[in-house]
């Protein structure tokens, strides 16, 4: 995984892994991407209990972020309550390192925090999302000493502000009902996510994993006459 390298600070870094998904069809094979369906992380979640942590992220986007008046876009992405604890990002201000974000709240870069409010003592400062949601941050971490793939120096995985994946869900939820799909169903096709797993400590058997892997792709994905996802 690419993590082993590039996260290699993170505790428990080798034992890390982003989720891969291939999709093949008759005329067609789209090789491994780590790119994964709305539910496959709560379904991992359920099908490998003994797994110490999974998480569900979205991509990083950019996001029009409304505060003192003004909008600005920041770079942002949505994460379930394990992220922190799988990336333990050192924070100088609000929830300590490892702590899962409270509702409606954020957390955001200290570059991006200089940047936006000229201070890190922006604790309880409230912002606008998308022009619909307003969140309070909780937070504020450290730009790290060595690369990692959050706080990174590539854009399309930078990331200015941390939240909850609750309120990606809402605005995706909205979304979801402006086009008349179901936003109670499982939207695999929706593969606007990234997947993490973490394993317990000690030795990590990645053969046998992947067999059972191949066996929750064969009974859990929703099958499809067009295509085959595996992962």
């Amino acid at each position: 995984a690419y993590m082993t390298s590039f996260d290699s600070d993170f505790p428990g870094s080798e034992r890390t892994y982003s989720v891969l998904q291939q999709v093949e069809s008759e005329s067609l094979s789209i090789p491994d991407m780590p790119i994964v369906g709305q539910p496959v992380a709560e379904h991992l979640r359920a099908a490998f209990p003994e797994l110490e942590h999974v998480v569900r992220s979205s991509w990083p986007q950019t996001l029009d972020v409304t505060s003192d008046g003004s909008t600005q876009s920041l770079r942002g992405r949505f994460v379930s309550d394990d992220f922190f604890a799988m990336f333990p990002m050192a924070m100088l201000r609000g929830i300590p390192a490892g702590t899962a974000l409270p509702p409606d709240s954020v957390a955001i870069s200290e570059a991006a925090a200089l940047r936006r409010f000229g201070t890190i003592d922006v604790i309880g400062r409230r912002m606008l999302l998308w022009h619909r949601f307003e969140v309070a941050i909780a937070g504020v971490w450290q730009t790290p000493e060595s690369p990692n793939h959050i706080d990174s120096a590539l854009p399309l995985l930078r990331s200015d502000l941390v939240g909850p994946i609750e309120l990606y869900d809402r605005w995706d939820d909205q979304d979801n009902a402006a086009t008349y799909e179901d936003p109670t169903v499982d939207q695999w096709n929706d593969t606007s996510y990234l997947a993490y797993i973490q394993f317990p400590p000690g030795p990590v058997d990645l053969a046998g994993f992947q067999e059972r892997l191949d066996h929750f792709s064969e009974t859990t994905v929703p099958s499809n006459h067009d295509y085959r996802r595996s992962y």
